[in-house]
């Protein structure tokens, strides 16, 4: 039988491997800060995989918490680092704190966007 492109059906990785994979320092630090990787994409055509996602999505709110809590941190430290060089450097680098600050800041919303969205959706569904 003559093997085409089609034909060959790829391996999908082993868990070992993803977990190896998941080891790497950068896969590591994105994880700790971004929260993306948690859920998964329930806009799909097939309802019943829209669904089975949703709910996936839903149960995946439990983390998002500790997300908005980090970002609030980080938040508060730059705004708090920002206003400190405002006063001792007279305002020459302390745009860098403030741009990470504004970063900080529309990451905790949309983190807290979406985990009242799920809540609202959880409870939707309960009654």
């Amino acid at each position: 039988m003559k093997k085409t492109l089609f034909s060959c059906r790829a391996k999908s990785p082993s868990r070992r491997d993803a977990r190896a994979r998941a080891a790497g320092g950068g896969n590591v630090v994105f994880r700790y800060f971004f929260f993306g990787w948690l859920f998964r994409n329930a806009s799909v055509a097939d309802p019943w995989v829209s669904s089975a996602a949703l709910t996936f999505n839903i149960s995946q709110r439990r983390h998002l918490p500790v997300y908005i809590g980090r970002w609030s941190v980080i938040f508060l430290m730059s705004m708090l680092l920002g206003s400190r060089l405002d006063q001792v450097a007279h305002a020459n680098f302390a745009f860098l704190p403030y741009l990470v600050g504004v970063f900080a800041l529309c990451y905790l919303l949309l983190a807290l966007v979406v985990f009242l969205l799920l809540e609202a959706e959880s409870h939707g569904r309960r009654g």
